[in-house]
């Protein structure tokens, strides 16, 4: 991108937000290639605590397996392709239970458990012939970021360009209070970018501009 790129205003064609063509290439092109936020890492307070990502077609498994260690997985059962969760929680000890035919894992994705294995391959079937299939998952700044590519850019040169300014306001440190969920029938750019630009608001959040300039003028 040039100099003069980032000078002159960037616009969407109409297409990006109606069009099922371009939400396809999405899906294709942009989901599965990019470093994405899934969560937070204060969500996973202990080992076996896991929630539940999804994105697109695809629905992920973070989970903590160990006390400094986050692991994410494909939610989906290596046998039938059942999904392993939904929601979040805390797999009881230790052991990720498929709903369907009571195969098991562990937090590391290790096969544990397959009902009547000697069915399989003639005997012969092998626990990592069956393991939970992995993805590279990393925490930064209390976020848990996700990738599906095995050939993607690095994380640290991914995240190098917002890095300082990420760790300047101590995000790792924030806690939230509370979630409020709200299914909106519309492309997920319009509610990104609804939150993504401060413009708004003086007329949509008048009493945070008051609150914030007395904060910074020393009147609260």
């Amino acid at each position: 991108i040039s100099e003069r790129d980032l000078e002159e205003a960037l616009t969407y064609p109409v297409d990006a937000f109606i069009c099922p063509e371009y939400a396809r290439a999405e899906q294709e092109l942009l989901w599965p290639k990019i470093w994405q936020m899934a969560g937070r890492e204060e969500d996973l307070p202990e080992v076996g605590s896991f929630f539940t990502y999804n994105i697109a077609d695809e629905s992920i498994i973070i989970l903590r397996s160990a006390p400094e260690t986050l692991k994410a997985f494909y939610n989906v059962c290596p046998h039938r392709g059942t999904a392993l969760t939904e929601g979040a929680g805390t797999f009881d000890h230790g052991n990720i239970i498929c709903p369907f035919h009571g195969w098991r894992w562990d937090t590391e994705g290790n096969n544990q458990y397959v009902l009547a294995r000697e069915e399989f391959h003639d005997g012969k079937l092998c626990a990592a012939d069956v393991a939970l299939k992995e993805l590279q998952c990393v925490e930064f700044a209390g976020f848990v970021f996700i990738n599906f590519d095995k050939d993607c850019v690095s994380f640290n040169e991914f995240i190098a360009p917002v890095r300082q300014f990420l760790e300047d306001l101590n995000i790792a440190e924030m806690r939230h209070y509370w979630w409020k969920s709200i299914p909106i029938p519309a492309n997920w750019k319009v509610a990104q970018e609804a939150f993504f630009e401060t413009y708004h608001v003086p007329a949509t959040h008048p009493q945070l501009e008051t609150e914030a300039a007395a904060y910074l003028f020393g009147e609260a």
